[in-house]
């Protein structure tokens, strides 16, 4: 009988095996370079691969980023809303990111959670509620799309009041603190993660991204789609900076709005008002009178 291998080649051996597994899902994209004890690590009982915080997510973003690509700034996106909503964040000269957790019946954040069995979300959290709904209490998040939308009568008549609502051109440039990403759609095909971990199911282990709970909400049901959406997700966590407000019954978190030309600072991201574009059944007069007097006087109207 053979004696067993000792810890340090269990190690070996299981990691050697997991690169294999993202090798062949991710190709060329794979970031060989992790592969060692330095940024990846084994559970004590054998069955969880992790990379080490001090790795930076690159494991994390080589994964993640083939369904959720990250994007960079500046970039040019827009945002749908109503002539009312237009005023209030005028007067504001906010934007403000929703909680995911409002939204949960629209398929957020579980629909993730589901197809990539993270059964743990579902559990109680010992208050009568689902984890899932703690962690969707502390994303906020603005949907985006960007120009030239091909199903943009949908989004005027879903978002900006069938019309009577306005287009808002952005330039964003999102900080470490803002993720801004392209959004996936339950489409069938698995995502890059899922094949990874169906993979390595054979070797008893499961891969664990960091920011998976954040991921959870840059996916939605197949009839979200016609959308295209370009989502800017911001996590408020535990213990730290807290710049939630209350709109109402809504908790939001603000993200100042620049100017043209103009910076604002804000820790989150830097959103820069380029363009309003008045919807077929909203006067562009409407639209300036709305803007003036304010900072975004001079905005482009049209």
């Amino acid at each position: 009988m053979s004696a067993p291998l000792p810890p340090i080649m269990r190690f070996v051996e299981k990691v050697d095996a997991a690169h294999k597994v993202f090798r062949s899902v991710l190709g060329a994209a794979t970031p060989d370079q992790v592969f060692t004890e330095s940024a990846v690590t084994i559970s004590g009982d054998g069955q969880r691969l992790y990379e080490f915080t001090g790795n930076n997510g690159v494991l994390a973003e080589a994964v993640l980023g083939v369904d959720f690509p990250r994007a960079t700034g500046p970039i040019e996106l827009e945002h749908y809303t109503t002539l009312t909503s237009l005023k209030a964040i005028v007067a504001s000269r906010q934007i403000h990111l929703r909680a995911v957790a409002a939204y949960l019946r629209e398929g957020e954040f579980a629909t993730f959670a589901q197809e990539h069995g993270l059964q743990g979300y579902f559990d109680d959290n010992g208050r009568g509620k689902q984890v899932l709904e703690d962690l969707s209490d502390n994303l906020f998040f603005i949907s985006l799309t960007k120009p030239g939308n091909p199903d943009e009568a949908t989004l005027w008549d879903t978002f900006a009041n069938g019309g009577r609502g306005v287009r808002l051109r952005l330039r964003v440039t999102p900080t470490p603190a803002g993720d801004l990403r392209t959004m996936s759609y339950q489409t069938g095909h698995p995502t890059a993660l899922k094949q990874i971990n169906d993979a390595l199911a054979s070797e008893g282990l499961v891969y664990t991204p960091w920011t998976i709970s954040r991921i959870c909400a840059f996916y939605l049901p197949l009839g979200y789609r016609v959308e295209r959406e370009v989502r800017l997700l911001v996590k408020r966590h535990r213990g730290g900076v807290d710049r939630t407000i209350q709109r109402g019954p809504d908790t939001v978190w603000p993200v100042a709005l620049a100017a043209p030309g103009a910076t604002t600072g804000d820790p989150a991201c830097e959103i820069e008002l380029v363009e309003v574009t008045a919807g077929l059944r909203c006067m562009a007069t409407a639209v300036q009178a709305a803007l003036a007097g304010s900072v975004y006087a001079g905005v482009a109207v049209s």
